[in-house]
Order: structure tokens, then C-alpha cells, then sequence
């Protein structure tokens, strides 16, 4: 078996404590982050907050890596497993997510174009990105741009927050 990708599910709001203390290990992570605009104290600001909400990645090769410890990292719950194994991430979508960085900013950028008009429990299918091609169900609306969707990911249903532009009704 060789070097994969890993998704780990962290505790709540603690993605960045388990970034830290698995890179602290050795392990290469990758947190993807994003950009989004809040009104705070009357202006507009930048809150940086992960892409995938309690979820960041671990490049590790399970026949040459002890990865016993990373259960009991801080700010880690465990890996996502499937049938009790952890899975490896599908090859290219990491690779896909690292396209969409900003070098400068380092967060991802998503586009800005106008969405169509979905309604909650359309069949729609993702058109670009790391989720081309998979079929999934809107929910609703997050903000003016984006949308939660919810996608069949590693066998497990998966609440997504993607660009509505990269949307197509079924």
C-alpha cells in the first residue's frame, strides 16, 4: 500500500489544534481554508475558517507510518472509516482542492458568478472542482453564493457548502 491521503474528523471548532499537534508528530496535514466575509462590530472583515467544517487531511503511508497516535491527538477524533478501516481519499480530489488555493492568501477562492435558482430538495450535479460529475440534493442557500449540498461521500451522506455556479439542476 503506498503514501495516501487521509480525511480526519476533528472535535468541534478544533481543526487547527489538530493541524498543530499532528504536524507536531511529523505527519504532513493540510487544513484547506477559506475566506469569508462577516459584519463585525459594524465593518466588513475576513474570517478565515476551514473549507470543510471538523475535517482536514493526513498524508500518511499505514505500512510505514505508526498512525496509532493520531487517535489520541488533541483536537482529533478519529479517521474517517469506512467498514472500521480508515479510507483513503479518492486520488486527484486533493489535488483538486489544492488548484482552487490562492497562493498569495494561501485560502481557497471560490468563484463569484450568479447561481441559478434551486429550490430545497433539488437533484442537482456538481459541474467543476474536486466533486465533478457527483450527483447530490440541495438543501439550502449560504449566503448569496454559495450552497449546501448534500453529496454521497466515502459511502457516507456529506453536507457540502459549494459554489451555487458550479450547480446544474437536474
Amino acid at each position: 500500500m503506498s503514501p495516501r491521503w487521509y480525511a480526519i474528523h476533528s472535535q468541534p471548532r478544533k481543526e487547527a489544534e489538530a493541524e498543530t499537534h499532528l504536524a507536531r508528530q511529523g505527519f504532513e496535514v493540510w487544513l484547506p481554508r477559506i475566506g469569508r466575509r462577516v459584519r463585525k462590530r459594524g465593518a466588513w472583515t475576513v474570517k478565515v475558517e476551514p473549507l470543510f467544517s471538523r475535517y482536514l487531511f493526513l498524508w500518511v503511508d499505514p505500512q510505514a507510518q505508526d498512525v496509532s497516535p493520531v487517535r489520541s491527538t488533541r483536537g482529533v477524533m478519529d479517521f474517517v472509516r469506512v467498514a472500521g478501516h480508515p479510507q483513503p481519499i479518492p486520488e486527484g480530489v486533493i489535488e483538486g482542492l489544492k488548484t482552487l488555493v490562492d497562493p498569495t492568501s494561501g485560502l481557497h477562492e471560490l468563484s463569484e458568478g450568479r447561481a441559478p435558482t434551486l429550490t430545497p430538495g433539488a437533484a442537482v450535479e456538481v459541474l467543476e472542482g474536486p466533486f465533478a460529475g457527483l450527483k447530490g440534493v440541495f438543501q439550502e442557500a449560504s449566503g448569496e453564493a454559495r450552497a449546501l449540498i448534500l453529496l454521497r461521500i466515502l459511502g457516507q451522506p456529506a453536507v457540502v457548502k459549494l459554489d451555487q455556479s458550479a450547480l446544474q439542476a437536474l
